[in-house]
């Protein structure tokens, strides 16, 4: 679980993915208001233990380790991930540079983790990438989430140059991409919002 707010040394890091939530999703509020508070409680729960159990496999790939977890059988829409995931990897990637560690910026006051950050065949310089699971996806605030991650990179002297993410929530599917032409305004919107949360919680 990420803290909302962590201190080190002196300096404030508000995470990456509490700011991204603080964008609340329009298609969850309404399906919130049709189905009432318990049912959507039920669900979500469901489905965010699916995506943490899909992430912990496809980090176990990452880190090329076993496949298993508490010993229970892959479903079949987790063979098909670990397996086109697989095959991704070995027909693009040339590098992994880092999984799930977990980053700081002082000068941005951010911290958070990557899913992973990997340099594709051919590249001088490396991506950030981003599971998702969930059946509704925003394109707006996975950018705004990478563009945290991408300041991460940078202030670590990691150089990023493309965001990609995986929406993984019924099987396999291609790495989507966000638009460059988009980088510099999702930046811009991430930092704005992360000025407001700190403005009202410090």
């Amino acid at each position: 679980m990420h803290r909302a707010i962590i201190e080190k040394d002196g300096h404030l890091f508000v995470s990456v993915t509490t700011v991204n939530g603080l964008i609340q999703d329009e298609n969850l509020i309404r399906w919130r208001g049709d189905v009432g508070n318990d049912f959507a409680d039920e669900r979500m729960q469901i489905g965010r233990d699916k995506g943490n159990r899909g992430h912990d496999l496809l980090q176990l790939v990452n880190d090329g380790k076993d496949y298993k977890i508490d010993d229970k059988e892959l479903e079949p829409w987790e063979k098909e991930c670990i397996d086109g995931y697989k095959n991704w990897l070995g027909t693009y990637v040339d590098e992994i540079h880092l999984v799930e560690k977990q980053l700081f910026s002082v000068h941005f006051g951010v911290h958070g983790k990557p899913d992973f950050v990997f340099r594709l065949k051919g590249d001088d310089h490396y991506s950030i990438g981003d599971f998702k699971f969930g059946n509704y996806i925003d394109k707006k605030k996975i950018a705004m989430q990478l563009s945290g991650y991408d300041m991460l990179c940078e202030c670590n002297g990691i150089k990023v140059k493309n965001w990609f993410y995986f929406h993984l929530n019924k099987g396999w599917k291609l790495p989507e991409i966000i638009a460059q032409s988009e980088h510099a305004s999702a930046k811009n919107a991430f930092l704005q919002l992360k000025n407001v949360f700190i403005y009202f919680k410090t």
